[in-house]
């Protein structure tokens, strides 16, 4: 299999959309070889031996993000005819590259639906000129399929994964006091309210917070660590944990993205066996079960308090809920992703 990958990243480990492209490269590199565009970083990554990288020097802004799709484009006409598949990230090289007679099979992966006329149809188009696209969750495709119904049977759900190696004992004991871990950003679609109001209620608790947003959240007596950690340490912390955070509070406005959102830390988090306490909210009760393998929480920081508690005093429940966490992670791994996403482009021959 040869297959081009077409990002929209920065080669930096410190943002999520890296992250996910690291690792879904590294996936498809298992079955053949690729070829990478993307956008050079602090530093390079390493790369898969069968990884050919090609890296373009860009400063962010609107103008720097259109010429790197162009040279994106021009790097992957060099060498078209020589590709089984291209996959992408990018909206306008999908836009240029499209689908026809003797090119490869074209997947384009949504994270978010944005609203507007011309985003809606630019969203269209790509719809259009690609063989399939892959969401990160059901209500993303729900969306794009109200945008462009005729073309359902082309969009193919695909949750995002981890690649952690699965801690396969459950959990029984929790520390005293109990152990809360946060990882990530820190803005108000991230729960930063609730996160602060935690922790100054959260009394019982020791909070554990690794974040790069250091200036968001102020000393107090439960916060007993915070700071920011490379993504390679952050397995070996969310392992120590005995509760693990993932707070998403919705904004409500045009751009906001939490209604799409598939946080690649959900996966990290079960992939250690971890008791996630989440935001109930539609995309994430698609991975989320409560009470079986996650706790659903209404966004309010009482809410969140009373669950800590609940499943603090109910042991049994908080067992059931990690076993079931490491059922799920060993189905979301990026190797099986990739090649879910590589079978279904394939049936499109």
């Amino acid at each position: 299999m040869r297959l081009f990958y077409a990002s929209s990243s920065f080669e930096d480990m410190r943002f999520a959309n890296c992250i996910q492209v690291r690792n879904m490269v590294s996936a498809f590199a298992s079955m053949g070889d690729v070829t990478l565009t993307i956008k050079e970083g602090p530093e390079w990554l390493d790369w898969p031996e069968n990884v050919t990288v090609k890296r373009f020097k860009a400063k962010r802004g609107r103008l720097e993000n259109l010429c790197y799709s162009l040279w994106a484009f021009k790097e992957y006409g060099y060498g078209r005819h020589s590709f089984d598949y291209v996959y992408s990230r990018n909206p306008l090289f999908s836009l240029l590259g499209g689908t026809g007679k003797g090119k490869p099979i074209h997947g384009f992966e949504f994270h978010t639906f944005v609203e507007g006329s011309f985003y809606g149809i630019m969203q269209k188009q790509i719809m259009n000129r690609t063989n399939i696209c892959v969401t990160i969750n059901r209500a993303l495709k729900d969306r794009l399929r109200q945008l462009a119904p005729e073309k359902e049977r082309r969009i193919f759900v695909s949750h995002d994964a981890h690649a952690n190696r699965i801690v396969h004992q459950m959990r029984t004991g929790i520390d005293t006091p109990p152990r809360v871990g946060y990882f990530g950003s820190i803005n108000d679609l991230k729960g930063e309210r609730i996160l602060r109001e935690l922790i100054h209620q959260g009394k019982g608790f020791k909070f554990y917070v690794y974040s790069a947003d250091l200036d968001r959240l102020k000393s107090h007596p439960n916060l007993v660590e915070y700071r920011y950690l490379p993504h390679y340490e952050v397995f070996t912390k969310m392992a120590e944990m005995d509760f693990l955070l993932l707070i998403t509070e919705p904004s409500g406005t045009n751009r906001d993205i939490t209604p799409y959102t598939s946080p690649l830390k959900l996966f990290e988090y079960m992939s250690v066996a971890g008791v996630v306490l989440a935001s109930n909210m539609s995309a994430i009760r698609e991975i989320i079960h409560h009470k079986r393998n996650g706790y659903l929480v209404d966004n309010s920081p009482s809410a969140w308090l009373q669950a800590l508690e609940t499943l603090t005093r109910d042991r049994s429940l908080y067992s059931r809920i990690s076993a079931g966490a490491i059922e799920t992670a060993a189905n979301h791994t990026w190797e099986s992703r990739a090649r879910r996403i590589i079978n279904v482009m394939a049936s499109t021959c």
